[in-house]
């Protein structure tokens, strides 16, 4: 059953984004490119975010009391939500504008859809390799892991990964993506409200969709630091970004219809 619904987690997370990016981009007879699009900016976006968390990383460096301080973590998790939408919005607004000759608010919608895809099918393809990897050492131990020529140290943390696999409830792969689904819809409605943007020449769309992207980066962030703690903060961020990617594509909608 488990195995069963870490399976189901990956076909969710790698199928669903792509099969619906496929049926719009038909349906609306646009290229697939715009699909190409989104998930291209997905992967420079994904580079410049790295990099610009070792720098930020670096100049941490010279500032030791703040890491270590009670506010570190949620200054980490600012940070974090900062860049990450920094890097990315700009990133979404230069490859529409640059690279889209016929924009519309469907392209948008196809382009944040290969983007949330690349996000998506990023943790799928991590979600296949750590359920192999579970499957495959389930009687080891340590020793069997170091005698692969595993140090100690990531024998350890990969012998406490694949016994928290195991010992996992089938409910949390399940929800874990739905809430990879959600992350993606968000994408579509930042698509959408970039294109439209870029349509009416109003940069404080722009603004707009960091701040948004700012916002839930930061929530993401944050239960990763441990700052968030509560049981309903998960599940409600992304209820709230699935939300949020529905007012705009409603609030928009007459941009999506045009004759044919």
């Amino acid at each position: 059953m488990l195995v069963a619904a870490h399976a189901l987690e990956a076909a969710l997370l790698l199928l669903v984004p792509v099969l619906g990016g496929r049926f719009l981009w038909r349906r609306w007879k646009l290229p697939g490119s715009l699909f190409g699009l989104g998930l291209l900016t997905f992967v420079f976006a994904e580079l410049g975010r790295l990099l610009a968390a070792s720098l930020f990383q670096i100049s941490l460096a010279s500032a030791p009391a703040l890491v270590g301080s009670d506010a570190g973590p949620f200054f980490g998790a600012v940070v974090a939500g900062l860049v990450a939408a920094l890097v990315e919005e700009p990133l979404r607004w230069w490859g529409l504008r640059r690279y889209v000759e016929k924009l519309d608010v469907r392209s948008g919608i196809v382009a944040g859809l290969g983007q949330g895809a690349g996000r998506a099918g990023l943790i799928g393809v991590l979600t296949l390799i750590m359920g192999v990897v579970a499957i495959a050492a389930k009687d080891m131990t340590f020793d069997d892991m170091r005698a692969l020529g595993l140090e100690e140290r990531v024998a350890v943390k990969t012998g406490l990964r694949v016994f928290a696999w195991w010992e996992g409830s089938p409910s949390t792969p399940l929800i874990s993506g739905i809430q990879g689904l959600a992350e993606t819809i968000f994408h579509v409605g930042l698509g959408a409200l970039a294109a439209k943007g870029i349509l009416a020449r109003r940069r404080a769309m722009l603004a707009l969709t960091i701040t948004l992207h700012a916002l839930f980066a930061f929530g993401l962030a944050a239960l990763a630091e441990g700052v968030l703690t509560s049981a309903w903060a998960e599940p409600a961020l992304h209820l709230s970004a699935t939300l949020v990617s529905v007012v705009v594509l409603v609030s928009i909608g007459r941009g999506c219809r045009h004759p044919g």
